[in-house]
């Protein structure tokens, strides 16, 4: 997809996709932006499908749990590409969160961790 709203930022953190009717299935989140997102799917799982919720946390003393309404706009082998509905003003409190509650995460420009670093 060649139209991206906001940065991308490469991570690795748990999260669960709400499907409708109740059911919840442990992804990974692999990349976020303020538009959207994509998470790592279990290849034993169906296809995704309509409008989800995403739901994860950032660790820290006092972790918020994030939950995003989306819709699923591509699903690939190894994973599924979110479009953010509606993500209230929490979308820009991700950037907003001190740098310490990630961990290894790094959010800003030029960082190294091998565990996450801002996507171009």
């Amino acid at each position: 997809m060649a139209h991206r709203c906001g940065e991308r930022l490469s991570l690795s953190l748990p999260a669960i996709l709400h499907k409708p009717g109740g059911e919840q299935v442990a992804v990974t989140l692999r990349n976020l932006s303020t538009g959207g997102a994509f998470v790592a799917v279990p290849a034993d799982r169906a296809a995704l499908r309509g409008v989800v919720e995403l739901e994860f946390h950032v660790p820290g003393n006092d972790p918020e749990v994030f939950l995003w309404r989306a819709w699923v706009i591509r699903q690939e082998l190894d994973g599924a590409g979110l479009m953010f509905i509606a993500a209230g003003a929490s979308a820009s409190s991700v950037w907003s969160l001190p740098v310490a509650n990630f961990g290894e995460i790094c959010f800003t420009p030029g960082c190294t961790s091998t565990a996450a670093t801002l996507a171009r």
